[in-house]
């Protein structure tokens, strides 16, 4: 007769999808069974809204050490809080991260003590070390903006982007679509929302302010609408006419593209944007763009109290 220990003792583990196109639903995996979660018919359990997913992405199950969660050869691979795995053992809390969805692990029966800490990643490491000076008003300028505060930031900087994205918690979306958000999913631009308490703002301000990971925004649209206007800059044509990718997201690109820009080419790339946040070159200062100006207006972070130009 099968024993299943700890599986037995956790009766079934429910899936809820905190993040990506299926928010709210719910799936159930019972003690002793697998259910494959995919894009297409041939999984167990189908989310076809997202393009993101593999046709049979991952698996979660149990044994008779407990619940698991198994990548099945996907694409862009399966993270659990933030880590890429091929199989680990799954606790109260965990998330789990495959194409654009994040599926919170809630256990039936889980003591307290069961499982890992939810949002490893963000939790844990040096949130709790003192802030230097710099980042300390970099935050507080980014939590002071008068409109809701978003980062685009870019995949293919640092392979820490995703994982940082994949464990936060906030909302946020690839810029790509259909098969090209598919294949590049490790590598595209995510638009994300951050709320002025948001730890993964922090987490930006600690390790990506000065490494090119990306640039903010504010906008009082919501980040869907962010997302659609900013679709329409990710494609330009060469005066020969080939179609060439750009990457305005990066802030090499942005700080010096908006200076060169006529007051309708401004115009038309703010939009609903009310201003981009770009950090400076070589010494990390901030940069504010806004639709009226064609210069930015520069703020030092190592020194606070002195001019702004």
């Amino acid at each position: 007769m099968p024993r299943f220990g700890a599986a037995k003792r956790m009766r079934r583990a429910i899936l809820e999808i905190v993040s990506g196109p299926l928010t709210g639903q719910i799936i159930e995996v019972r003690a002793g069974g697998v259910t494959r979660i995919g894009r297409t018919a041939k999984a167990d359990c189908a989310l076809a809204q997202d393009s993101f997913l593999s046709g049979i992405h991952f698996a979660v199950g149990s044994d008779e050490t407990g619940f698991y969660v198994r990548d099945l050869a996907s694409s862009n691979g399966t993270l659990l809080n933030g880590s890429k795995v091929a199989q680990a053992t799954l606790g109260d809390g965990d998330r789990i991260h495959a194409g654009q969805s994040t599926f919170l692990v809630h256990m039936e029966g889980a003591s307290t003590q069961a499982g890992t800490p939810l949002a490893a990643p963000i939790a844990a490491g040096d949130l709790g070390k003192p802030l230097a000076p710099e980042t300390q008003r970099l935050l507080e300028i980014l939590r002071s903006q008068a409109e809701p505060l978003f980062a685009i930031l870019d995949g293919a900087r640092d392979q820490k982007v995703v994982e940082m994205l994949s464990g936060s918690g906030e909302e946020f979306r690839s810029l790509y679509d259909g098969k090209l958000a598919s294949e590049l999913a490790l590598l595209a631009p995510y638009l994300v929302y951050l709320p002025p308490a948001s730890p993964l703002l922090e987490k930006l301000a600690r390790e990506g302010w000065g490494n090119n990971w990306g640039v903010y925004l504010t906008c009082s649209q919501p980040l869907l609408g962010v997302r659609h206007h900013l679709r329409h800059f990710l494609m330009v044509q060469s005066e020969g006419g080939d179609s060439l990718y750009f990457r305005f997201y990066d802030p090499r690109v942005l700080r010096v593209y908006l200076p060169t820009c006529t007051t309708e080419e401004r115009q038309f790339f703010f939009g609903p944007v009310a201003s981009y946040l770009v950090e400076s070159e070589g010494d990390g200062a901030l940069l504010r763009f806004v639709a009226g100006q064609k210069e930015a207006t520069r703020r030092d972070l190592a020194f606070p109290g002195g001019p702004s130009v």
